[in-house]
Formats: structure tokens, C-alpha cells, sequence
């Protein structure tokens, strides 16, 4: 998935639908408008402006430290895979990042899998 630009999206759908039924253009619009906004790959969310589903795993910071995270279903920010002992719970978490996607350890196309 790719994060598009909806305002240049809704000028160019506009353009190709003028002449559809007034229904179906404003039905277009909401749609966009209420399309979920994706963050693109490497960008810090502000927790004021968003936070992840409940149980997805993310980096996140208190802008010191910075681990794998989760929001519990009660909304509290768990440390991913350390016990509740070893909470650091003094940590106010401030922005947070989809985790990257794993590194593509196959070999470039056209070459041979050394590992084999």
C-alpha cells in the first residue's frame, strides 16, 4: 500500500465523473474523505493525533527510549515481550511508527542463492 495525495485525487476523479449524477459525486468525496490516512513508511504519529489498533506492535518513544510497543485493549502501552516486572513504567509514550517491514533476504533476481 502507498499513501496518495486525496485532494489531487478527488480534482482528477471530479474531472473524469462531471457528468455522473450529482448522487454519485458526492458519494466519491465521502469516500476519500473518509479513507483512513496511512503513515508513510519511516514518519513518527503523534499519539495526540492517532493512536495504533489495540494489540498492533509499533516502535515507539517518550523521546529518550525507544522499543516495541503495544496498546492493550484497556489502552495501555505494553512493552512487547518483557514481563510486567520489567515494565518501565515511568515511560510516557509521545509518538509511535509502524514497525518496518523484514528485510528481503532473497537474492537479486538473476543471481544464484548462495545459501543453498
Amino acid at each position: 500500500m502507498r499513501p496518495i495525495d486525496a485532494e489531487m485525487l478527488k480534482e482528477k476523479l471530479s474531472e473524469a465523473i462531471k457528468d455522473a449524477p450529482l448522487y454519485i459525486q458526492v458519494t466519491v468525496d465521502q469516500y476519500i474523505d473518509e479513507a483512513p490516512t496511512l503513515t508513510p513508511p519511516n514518519e513518527w504519529v503523534s499519539v495526540e493525533e492517532r493512536l495504533p489498533e489495540p494489540g498492533e506492535r509499533v516502535l515507539a518513544t517518550d523521546c529518550g527510549f525507544v522499543g516495541e510497543f503495544y496498546i492493550t485493549k484497556r489502552g495501555k502501552w505494553q512493552r512487547y515481550n518483557v514481563n510486567c516486572f520489567e515494565l518501565l513504567m515511568a515511560l510516557d509514550i509521545l509518538y509511535w511508527m509502524p514497525l518496518p517491514a523484514p528485510p528481503d533476504l532473497r537474492p537479486p533476481e538473476g543471481e544464484e542463492d548462495s545459501n543453498v
